[in-house]
């Protein structure tokens, strides 16, 4: 049997696919400390022309002291939806079935998930 565990990310990379769909149980780690500094917990970039692009969901951390990955809240507070949205229009413009995509994403976004 193979186990294999990983940490929640935002934006998977596609090895992390690989990695279940070869192994017999994957288990995700968000009963495990939050990173206090950078991480691809919260953040991820996309390619430009000009190079990465970062995309960051801002999260509540002032005066919470340690916290796990599942007791972190995604702050709603600022317009970074928009800016993802429209950096992915951006930097995906010619791919094929972006606007499908862009939508389904878009409605992904607005739930505001905690």
């Amino acid at each position: 049997m193979i186990i294999a565990t990983h940490q929640p990310l935002f934006m998977p990379w596609p090895g992390l696919f690989y990695k279940a769909i070869e192994a017999d149980m994957l288990i995700l780690l968000d009963q495990v400390q939050f990173p206090t500094g950078s991480s691809f917990i919260t953040r991820n970039r996309l390619k430009d022309e000009d190079g990465p692009v970062w995309l960051i969901v801002p999260v509540w951390r002032k005066n919470l002291g340690l916290q796990r990955i599942n007791e972190v809240r995604i702050c709603y507070q600022r317009r970074w939806i928009r800016k993802h949205l429209n950096g992915i229009r951006q930097n995906y413009s010619n791919a094929p079935y972006r606007d499908l995509y862009l939508q389904r994403l878009a409605e992904i976004y607005r739930r505001e998930h905690k």
